[in-house]
């Protein structure tokens, strides 16, 4: 079975089963990233055009060459957006109509503008900032480079409210 067949046959199962979903009140969580897409300049052309990678293997031979060396890679940001298991799974039971609590990393003390939307369909109880993904992407591939937005919400003198 492909991806594509297996991805339409699940969303059909759902949509069949909406009536169902909607008898309860899922809980979902516990993660947020907001995803900077991003592209890897492999020519500039002019201030404002120029020539991604398009694919991985050239950029990563770039890499491999700066070994012992340094390098410096223009990145051009396409898009922000939602990002974490959590978040992407509790978007889509809220499209479907179901309702949803979300418990996770989607700004602290207010929800992160990211997450505006996803918020309005969910009630989203968020207790940090999101975790931060710089997502290079080519056409065959992401190469994702993660880091927490912020560590100080772990070091806390005690517990933190959820709205």
């Amino acid at each position: 079975m492909t991806d594509s067949r297996l991805a339409r046959q699940t969303a059909e199962r759902l949509i069949g089963s909406r009536a169902q979903l909607l008898k309860f009140t899922c809980l979902l969580g516990f993660d947020g990233f907001l995803d900077s897409i991003l592209q890897v300049v492999d020519q500039r052309q002019t201030a404002t055009k120029y020539l991604p990678y398009t694919s991985i293997k050239p950029f990563a031979k770039k890499v491999g060459e700066a070994a012992g060396k340094s390098a410096n890679f223009e990145v051009v940001p396409t898009m922000e957006k939602i990002g974490g298991n959590g978040p992407l799974m509790a978007f889509a039971m809220s499209t479907l109509g179901a309702p949803v609590e979300y418990l996770g990393m989607c700004g602290y003390p207010k929800i992160h503008p990211v997450f505006a939307e996803f918020a309005k369909r969910a009630k989203v109880h968020s207790f940090a900032e999101p975790a931060l993904t710089s997502a290079l992407e080519f056409n065959d591939g992401k190469i994702m480079l993660g880091q927490l937005a912020s560590t100080s919400w772990f070091r806390s003198s005690g517990p933190r409210p959820i709205s």
